[in-house]
């Protein structure tokens, strides 16, 4: 029996980040995924970019199997056995990394799990190290697209705490944690990657 997952969106994203991955991770040489998922990203991009190490790493015991499942059938030899990481626990079961990859989760998650995200990341991304963000996000000044005000206001009615964040509010929390802002990417669909440097510190 598998566990296999398959989220429709991945297939439309998936090239559009890769582009951007191949032009800023080319010396790096370990990433962790948080919130992987199904799987399929940490898949397409590690079958991408064999001279990285990927970790893919979930909360939920679904998400856990069908990343297992998706890796086993991939085949591909650099990408570690999954993670089950909390974001809001201080202490990940990981080692350091060149890089944290983070797809689609600020805007399906309470505030404070974008928060830990940084201020627990530190903790396991080396000095000019990265952390990379990609979603829908706002821009105070910005009149947002019909179809992002449309999904927040979406989000908002399934869970209060959700909602697409402004990109400056996840910069200032980043900047606490001593990540700078180095990228903001526009993206096909209204979306956006936002990649943050390690500037200092563990």
């Amino acid at each position: 029996m598998s566990y296999k997952k398959y989220a429709p969106a991945v297939q439309r994203n998936k090239e559009p980040i890769l582009k951007v991955l191949k032009n800023h991770l080319r010396h790096v040489k370990s990433v962790l995924e948080i919130a992987s998922g199904s799987g399929e990203h940490c898949i397409y991009f590690a079958n991408h970019l064999n001279h990285i190490q990927f970790t893919p790493s979930d909360y939920s015991p679904e998400a856990l199997l069908s990343i297992r499942d998706h890796v086993a059938d991939s085949g591909l030899l650099n990408i570690n056995p999954y993670v089950h990481i909390d974001v809001c626990q201080s202490s990940w079961p990981v080692d350091i990394v060149d890089a944290i990859l983070c797809i689609n989760m600020v805007h399906i998650s309470a505030w404070e799990a974008t928060k830990a995200l940084f201020a627990n990341g530190r903790d396991y991304v080396f000095e000019n190290g990265y952390i990379i963000l990609y979603g829908p996000y706002f821009e105070y000044g910005v009149e947002p697209a019909p179809t992002n005000a449309s999904f927040h206001r979406s989000l908002k009615a399934r869970n209060a705490q959700w909602g697409i964040r402004y990109a400056e509010d996840v910069a200032s929390e980043a900047s606490r944690n001593g990540f700078k802002m180095i990228e903001k990417l526009k993206m096909p669909s209204n979306n956006m990657i936002l990649i943050f440097e390690k500037l200092g510190g563990k």
